[in-house]
């Protein structure tokens, strides 16, 4: 799967209006409309991070 399919969430009111662009535009689709990416983003404060809610990976994180 495409890294930028990963960010977005498909249960989103507006994924109409991102589901049929072309990859370079969903990536300034979801600059301008952030209610558009899956929720939450989780950052390690070093090098990783997830989109999604992914405890198993977080734990990893200790």
């Amino acid at each position: 799967m495409d890294a930028i399919e990963e960010l977005i969430d498909k249960n989103a009111k507006e994924y109409a209006s991102i589901a049929y662009l072309e990859d370079s535009a969903k990536a300034q689709k979801l600059l301008d409309n952030p209610m558009l990416l899956k929720q939450p983003i989780v950052r390690n404060g070093k090098t990783a991070a997830t989109v999604g809610y992914c405890p198993e990976v977080w734990e990893g994180w200790k």
